[in-house]
């Protein structure tokens, strides 16, 4: 890997790891799933799922970027494909660890790839205009819903004139739900609201983002099925969201006050429910241009 020329002064960040349930968090940040070997490998497999639903790594009109930011970077696969697909283009991940640090996760990243450790809810540690294309993806359980306004003012201060912000964003709430499934997504509101999160936040992220001074904002649906019904992206959705059930078990049974047992007999029971209701999830893409 090349030094990022975006990078600006960074500092180390002061993170607070602990092991809850034999998983590894962050436990000074809202984020409400682990950082550890096995969420790289769930989030790796998401992103293969998106990439699949979405037939492409992005949907903004890039022709021939020469500088991309993603934001909340995960393990920099995103970034890394990106790299690959746009070797003119310098590549700069940002996320509050760098891929590999701390996971035992180690992957050969491009020399047009680089990483910046940082936190979004302290601004975004480059100058303004710096990037033709700034992405950010999946941040629905992990910013609070008041840090929101601030970050795609953010996004958009950091883009050049002319060049594009692109979101992608989870609805939590999956439908239609069954008694297990509606059980569920209560403990989770619960538990979101503790960490002052908006589960259904990517609704709202066209309003935001034209807010924050994007133009030609546009959101596109993604429906994805969850369940061996829905075929072989069901059957992804459907391992990506056991995986999630089992990763936010201990945030989720702490912060709603429920037992762990009641919370996987709900698991259990919403397994059913995919198949039988032919359950849906909805990710939300929204794209608009630095004016």
């Amino acid at each position: 890997m090349q030094d990022n020329p975006h990078q600006i002064s960074p500092r180390s960040l002061d993170l607070d790891e602990q092991i809850v349930d034999g998983r590894r968090i962050i436990a000074n940040v809202p984020y409400l799933l682990p950082k550890d070997l096995g969420e790289v490998n769930r989030l790796d497999f998401q992103h293969y799922m998106l990439r699949y639903a979405m037939r492409s790594n992005h949907l903004a009109p890039l022709q021939q970027p020469k500088s991309i930011l993603d934001v909340a970077c995960g393990t920099g696969r995103w970034a890394q494909e990106m790299a690959a697909e746009f070797p003119q283009a310098q590549v700069c991940g940002l996320d509050l660890q760098v891929p590999g640090q701390d996971t035992g996760h180690k992957v050969a990243f491009p020399a047009n790839c680089s990483f910046v450790q940082g936190n979004v809810m302290e601004g975004l540690p480059f100058p303004t205009a710096s990037f033709d294309y700034v992405h950010q993806r999946l941040l629905t359980v992990a910013l609070p819903a008041a840090q929101w306004p601030l970050l795609l003012h953010e996004l958009v201060r950091v883009t050049k004139p002319g060049g594009w912000i692109e979101l992608v964003e989870v609805d939590l709430e999956m439908l239609p739900a069954g008694p297990a499934m509606a059980q569920l997504y209560q403990w989770a509101l619960l538990a979101c609201k503790q960490r002052g999160i908006d589960p259904t936040i990517s609704r709202n992220l066209v309003g935001l983002l034209t807010h924050a001074g994007a133009r030609y904002c546009q959101g596109r649906v993604i429906d994805i099925p969850v369940g061996k019904w829905g075929g072989r992206l069901g059957q992804m959705n459907l391992t990506d969201m056991n995986a999630i059930a089992g990763a936010m078990r201990s945030f989720i049974t702490q912060l709603a006050h429920i037992s762990p047992q009641d919370y996987d007999e709900a698991i259990a029971h919403s397994q059913r429910e995919y198949e039988q209701m032919h359950t849906r999830v909805n990710f939300y893409a929204i794209v608009g241009q630095h004016p």
